[in-house]
């Protein structure tokens, strides 16, 4: 116990990067062709189409382009997306129906705005932390002060995911992504133009996270050996080449570590980590539980943990997707 809290306080805790396939947010299974109409608000149409492109990036939905739209149908989109009333969005809906497109996603960029303000920041000096930004705006002596200029920004975006055929709402959200930068002498921050678009991905991106199966990483903490347990260099150099990754050299040099003693429990929870990363679920279950019967650890169960979560998300994943393969071929039988 001693030995991890050095290790906290001196920094020396390492993780590894894990990616693995994440399921949608929302059962989506049974919509194959779906429509994004125009968002409302400042740029909407931009961000409609980036979604389109994303969403039809996720092969599991035929995105209805804006060409297959007709002015019936951009009309009850645009009256809805800025109105309460009911007609409106039975109006999309019934329009959409005869179209045969199965979900619609309508919405609003509602906040979309990068701004440059004039702020008074202290120097640092050697042993200082860096402080945020909103710190900047501090009280001290005017000879050690001076003036920088701030770039703030903010986008916001709401949607909705609506069933065409039961006029069930699928998915509702609002998401929302900041910045903050110090423009100064020298330094080079993105330009407001720049830092709207990547606030703009980031939002998109959340929403297909939620809307479609989607690549996502975890962080696992690596295991570090006994201090006189036969392998340590060889284990220790694994940790290195999985944090580089080189997940093909780690796993020799975790191999050769078991190869000296069998019984290191640290090689072997490391080898779990990377055939999680390799998606050879059971493989990386079994590894880990091999560690943790040799010596419990908090670390090994909380990575026994995450595999698991791994594997579900995966085979949750493959559900939605087989689900969807199922549906088009019953539909071309039709």
């Amino acid at each position: 116990m001693l030995l991890v809290l050095v290790c906290l306080a001196s920094g020396c805790v390492r993780t590894a990067v894990v990616k693995f396939q994440n399921s949608a947010g929302v059962d989506v299974s049974d919509l194959q062709r779906v429509a994004v109409m125009d968002f409302s608000g400042e740029n909407g149409e931009v961000v409609a189409s980036s979604l389109s492109g994303q969403l039809w990036k996720t092969d599991l939905f035929a995105v209805v382009t804006d060409d297959e739209f007709d002015s019936t149908l951009k009309l009850a989109a645009y009256e809805e997306t800025n109105s309460s009333q009911r007609p409106s969005l039975d109006s999309l809906l019934g329009t959409a129906r005869s179209r045969g497109i199965d979900g619609i996603v309508v919405g609003e960029v509602v906040e979309y705005r990068c701004e440059d303000k004039q702020a008074r920041k202290t120097p640092l000096r050697p042993g200082m932390n860096t402080a945020p930004v909103s710190d900047f705006l501090v009280d001290g002596p005017l000879s050690d002060l001076r003036d920088v200029t701030v770039r703030e920004a903010r986008v916001t975006v709401s949607f909705r995911l609506v069933d065409v055929d039961s006029g069930e709402v699928r998915a509702s959200r609002e998401v929302s992504h900041q910045f903050e930068g110090i423009i100064e002498r020298g330094t080079r921050i993105p330009s407001q133009s720049e830092v709207l678009e990547q606030l703009t991905q980031q939002c998109l991106t959340e929403i297909v996270s939620i809307l479609a199966p989607h690549e996502a990483t975890s962080e696992i903490q690596l295991a570090y050996p006994d201090l006189l347990t036969r392998g340590r260099r060889e284990t220790k150099e694994g940790v290195s080449l999985v944090q580089a990754g080189n997940w093909e050299a780690a796993e020799q040099r975790l191999l050769a570590a078991l190869e000296k003693h069998p019984g290191n429990h640290a090689a072997l929870f490391n080898l779990a980590i990377v055939a999680d990363h390799r998606r050879d679920y059971d493989r990386a279950e079994e590894l880990a539980m091999q560690a943790m019967k040799i010596q419990y650890r908090d670390q090994y169960a909380a990575g026994l943990e995450a595999i698991r979560e791994h594997r579900n998300a995966a085979s949750k994943t493959a559900e939605q997707r087989d689900a969807q393969v199922s549906r088009i071929f019953q539909d071309e039988w039709r």
